[in-house]
């Protein structure tokens, strides 16, 4: 009996492991290992400590040459609200995978320690959100650990790595992605001075919120000028914010530049992108959100390709029909392309896009 039971929990263990080794392994274009390393840099100016999680591509002797004299393009993600630098990791890890260093950055203020260890979690996550929905902390929190790892790089300090400085994208969940839309040029919902940072050249906003009163979306997200990717779902409504489903497709509407992408899953709500944030009810989601994650995975990695590593092969499936094949059924993409700036509206076989 207690062999049985053996060879059972073996299955599943199994089964877990391969499923999750699947999902990082979606594309099939894979070229490096990853490394991680956290640190904690101290921002003086604003009195603030900013924990970062390093994910970094190691290529074998070998393969060293191959990497372009430029280095690797560089990825900053934020998490969303009550997050850590480790959410969303699976994306992390599998943007390292294919040539990119990531940093994953924890917003002090907003990060797990609003609701751990607290009776009414739900009102300090709600708490927290009215406190930084504008997200301008968040967005000084990217461009100071911009400064800081570029300071680095000049100093030598990293003279082991080979960085592409010259390709930066931003990249964030819920909240998370406001930072990253600030940067690439959204005007900011205080109306306060502009955030957008010029060396920011690519971004992909998950979930992204939309919260801009007295504003007109036009003058909101006019300025975006970079590439973008924006996903979210048919059931994406917000669980703490007040977005709802069929405004995250926003910002992709009233921008006015050409190469950007809207994909939107069917039935996919608001955690698909990294799961609950309690245990309990992330096993019981894993498998569903598994698909949804590695649907992610893949058309965000052939964003990134084409816009920071410059490669055409991507570009190419990205912007055909090449793209719904591999997404499959599950979502359908639109897209907004330059030079012709035409939309194209190339939907899966399930047309579930619904009316705003």
């Amino acid at each position: 009996m207690l062999r049985l039971i053996q060879y059972v929990l073996s299955f599943f263990v199994t089964i877990y492991l391969f499923s999750f080794l699947s999902m990082l392994n979606c594309a099939g274009f894979e070229r490096y290992s990853v490394v991680t390393g956290q640190a904690v840099w101290r921002d003086s100016l604003r009195n603030r400590n900013i924990p970062v999680k390093f994910f970094l591509p190691v290529a074998s002797e070998s393969a060293q040459s191959k990497i372009s004299g430029a280095g690797f393009p560089v990825i900053l993600f934020s998490h969303g609200l009550g997050g850590t630098y480790d959410r969303c990791s699976y994306l992390s890890r599998t943007w390292c995978s294919y040539g990119f260093i990531v940093i994953s950055v924890q917003h002090p203020g907003s990060d797990d320690q609003i609701w751990k260890g607290k009776i009414r979690f739900v009102k300090e996550l709600r708490d927290s959100y009215e406190q930084n929905w504008n997200c301008r902390t968040r967005a000084e929190d990217l461009r100071f650990v911009l400064d800081k790892f570029s300071a680095l790089l000049a100093a030598d300090k990293l003279n082991w790595l080979r960085v592409d400085l010259g390709n930066i994208g931003v990249s964030g969940y819920d909240i998370g992605s406001l930072g990253p839309l600030l940067l690439s040029g959204q005007t900011p919902p205080d109306r306060g001075a502009s955030l957008r940072d010029e060396r920011v050249k690519a971004v992909v906003a998950m979930s992204p919120p939309v919260r801009n009163p007295g504003l007109r979306n036009s003058d909101v997200y006019a300025g975006i000028k970079i590439p973008a990717l924006f996903i979210t779902g048919t059931k994406d409504d917000g669980i703490i914010g007040v977005t709802k489903a069929h405004q995250r497709r926003i910002p992709f509407d009233y921008m006015t530049s050409g190469n950007r992408y809207l994909v939107i899953f069917n039935d996919g709500d608001h955690q698909i992108y990294a799961g609950p944030l309690f245990s309990v009810s992330n096993f019981f989601r894993r498998e569903r959100d598994s698909v949804y994650q590695t649907a992610i995975l893949k058309v965000s990695c052939y964003f990134w390709l084409a816009y920071l590593a410059n490669e055409e092969n991507a570009k190419n499936i990205i912007n055909s029909k090449k793209i719904n094949a591999i997404l499959g059924n599950i979502a359908a993409i639109e897209k907004k392309l330059t030079p012709k700036n035409k939309q194209q509206k190339n939907l899966t076989t399930n047309e579930f896009l619904e009316t705003p």
